[in-house]
C-alpha cells in the first residue's frame, strides 16, 4: 500500500496562506517558523496529508486530527484511520510518504557538502564511497544519497531528533 504523494510550491499564491492556515492542527507552530518558505512547507505538508486522507477515507476535513509523539513524529489522532505517514520539504517540494506501517521519507537539495559532517555521522565505509569521488558533484550526490536514506530509517522508527525550540 505505500504511496508517495509530492507539490512544488514554487508558484504557491502567497494570498492563500492565511486562509488555508485554518484547516491544519499546528497553526500555531507554522507561524513561529522564521523563515514564509518554511511556514509555506510546513503548511502545504499537513494540507496535502489531509487531503490524501479525505481521498483514501472519506473523511471530512474537519475530523482529521494530527498530533505530535513525545519525539515531534506526527501521527493521527483517529484510531479508525490506519495509516502511517511521513512529511518531508526541500526547496520548493514537499512530499508525503504513507503505509500501513511505519515509514520515513526525506527529501534534500543537493548543495556543496563539507566532507567533514560525512566523516563524524556515516560510518568509514560511507565516508569512504564519498571521499573516493574526483568529482565534487559526484561526492555530493553520494552524500546526499546517503544521508536521506538515514534520515527516512530516523523518521520511519519515529526517534528522531526532538525540536527543542517548541
Amino acid at each position: 500500500m505505500a504511496a508517495l504523494y509530492g507539490v512544488c510550491i514554487s508558484d504557491f499564491p502567497p494570498l492563500l496562506f492565511r486562509p488555508l492556515l485554518e484547516f491544519v492542527n499546528n497553526k500555531e507552530k507554522i507561524l513561529k517558523l522564521h523563515f514564509d518558505k518554511d511556514k509555506l512547507r510546513s503548511l502545504v505538508g499537513e494540507l496535502l496529508l489531509k487531503k490524501i486522507i479525505i481521498t483514501l477515507f472519506n473523511v471530512p476535513c474537519e475530523e482529521i486530527e494530527i498530533a505530535r509523539d513525545e519525539y515531534g513524529k506526527p501521527f493521527l489522532l483517529s484510531p479508525l484511520i490506519n495509516l502511517e505517514f511521513n512529511i518531508s520539504h526541500a526547496g520548493d517540494w514537499v512530499v508525503v510518504a504513507i503505509d500501513s506501517t511505519e515509514i520515513g521519507i526525506d527529501i534534500e537539495q543537493i548543495v556543496t557538502i563539507n566532507l567533514d559532517i560525512a566523516e563524524r555521522f556515516f560510518t568509514q565505509e560511507e565516508y569512504k564511497y564519498i571521499a573516493n569521488q574526483r568529482l565534487q558533484e559526484h561526492k555530493n550526490e553520494r552524500f546526499f544519497r546517503i544521508w536521506t536514506m538515514k534520515e527516512s530509517y530516523i523518521k520511519g522508527g519515529g526517534k528522531g531528533v526532538v525540536d527543542t525550540t517548541e
